[in-house]
């Protein structure tokens, strides 16, 4: 009894903490100027269940509640039936009071009232007089069962002789019991063993706890060791990444630099041929510079021996002039002479002009040739080390290709298209700077000259 009463009790405070969620889903008020009064009810409820109704009150004024009752009633087949009456408050209360209370309430199992027969006789008649009475009355007869008293006391045997079976049951029941306190006896002397086996249990425990205790505070340590790694290994997945892009870079770096040594070994080999060409440009300078060397040796040879023809002459001239003074003289002194001697001395003296007009034209020429002269012309450069390249690499010129500027005076184009123009090695040619592009056009005399 004891236990079910404990279990019922649970069941009840089961049953409050969960139906709070249905009491306030409705609620009720009834209120004026001095009081408020609010109840907070389940919009259903279910047969054999009990739910939780909350109260509550508030006054705005000194009153004094001669009683606040609650009544909640259950209607049902004709029956009214009261499941709460009480009065939940009475007194002297002030403006700030307020009160509230939780009311729990369990909804019975209806059960339907046994019928019954109800006779009524009614009679009316009339006296002598005329007077009219009537006779009536109305009481209940016999009660309406499904089975009827002599069954129910046949069913009342049945349950005597089942009573007394269950007293035989209940007796084996007690030798039973009788046997299970042996047992227990028994089991008692097997616990009190177990207990002391328990208790150096226990102490095993508590000595697997401190080691549980060492190895969780070791598996802290390793679960820092292993985050400290982890905070490692995502570095070196940063920099492993970083590495990674680096080397793409590298690699189209790398890539980059051979388009261009590319470039440039066609740069080479277009310069090569270019070298080839100059190296016979300046081996051509370099026969003419021997020619006009051996010429201006044979140049100075001659400018000497005329310098010696010129001093000669200088030194006919004066003696000659040193002769016209002498003439000047004689003529002086034969004016009145006669016309042959007259005539002889002009003839002398346009031939002494003659000779003067010619002196006077070689030195003019010996002025002008001396200043070229006196300065040597400078050496010719030393020419560059001949190269030698591969013969295919040689023969592959053609058009379209990137040529390298070498002077801002000179260009230099392809064989074929130099052929393709008519145009000789050395010749001319105008160059139109446009947006974008250079235009290479031939000058027409070269052409035509060609042609």
């Amino acid at each position: 009894m004891h236990k079910l009463a404990i279990a019922t009790i649970m069941a009840l405070i089961a049953l409050i903490v969960a139906t709070p969620a249905y009491a306030e889903a409705y609620n009720a008020i009834l209120e004026d100027e001095n009081l408020r009064i609010t109840l907070y009810y389940p919009p259903e409820v279910k047969v054999s269940s009990c739910y939780n109704f909350r109260f509550e009150a508030q006054a705005f004024s000194l009153l004094t509640i001669r009683e606040i009752r609650l009544v909640i009633k259950m209607y049902r087949d004709g029956v009214t039936e009261k499941l709460y009456d009480e009065v939940l408050f009475s007194g002297i209360v002030g403006s700030s009071w307020t009160f509230s209370k939780n009311i729990i309430i369990c909804i019975p199992t209806p059960r339907r009232p046994d019928p019954f027969l109800e006779a009524e006789i009614y009679a009316e008649y009339k006296l002598d007089d005329s007077t009219t009475k009537t006779l009536s009355t109305e009481w209940y007869m016999s009660t309406v069962r499904t089975k009827a008293y002599d069954e129910l006391s046949l069913e009342l045997d049945e349950a005597r002789k089942r009573v007394r079976c269950l007293e035989e049951k209940i007796s084996k029941l007690d030798d039973y019991i009788k046997n299970l306190e042996r047992d227990l006896s028994n089991l008692s002397s097997s616990y009190n063993k177990l207990s002391s086996d328990y208790n150096s249990l226990q102490t095993s425990y508590k000595k697997l706890q401190d080691d549980y205790v060492l190895l969780q505070q070791k598996y802290m340590g390793l679960q820092d060791e292993f985050k400290n790694l982890s905070e490692d290994y995502r570095k070196l997945l940063i920099d492993y990444e970083k590495l990674r892009t680096l080397y793409e870079q590298l690699m189209d770096n790398n890539k980059q630099l051979q388009s261009n040594y590319n470039s440039l070994r066609e740069d080479y080999t277009s310069l090569s041929k270019e070298h080839y060409k100059l190296q016979g440009i300046y081996q051509d300078l370099t026969e003419r510079y021997n020619d006009l060397k051996s010429r201006y040796e044979s140049s100075i040879n001659t400018i000497g021996q005329l310098q010696s023809t010129i001093s000669n002459l200088e030194q006919t001239v004066r003696e000659k002039e040193e002769r016209i003074n002498e003439l000047n003289l004689i003529y002086a002194s034969a004016a009145n002479e006669n016309t042959l001697t007259k005539s002889i001395l002009y003839a002398q003296t346009a031939a002494i002009a003659g000779v003067g007009a010619g002196i006077y034209i070689m030195s003019l020429r010996k002025r002008r040739t001396a200043k070229p002269a006196t300065q040597l012309p400078p050496p010719p450069p030393a020419p560059p080390p001949p190269t030698t390249i591969p013969k295919e690499e040689a023969k592959n010129s053609g058009n379209g290709r990137i040529q390298k500027i070498l002077s801002g005076r000179r260009i230099t184009l392809p064989k074929d298209t130099l052929e393709k123009l008519n145009i000789k090695e050395g010749g001319k040619v105008i160059v139109e700077l446009h947006d974008g592009y250079v235009k290479v056009v031939p000058v027409k005399e070269e052409i035509e000259g060609n042609t």
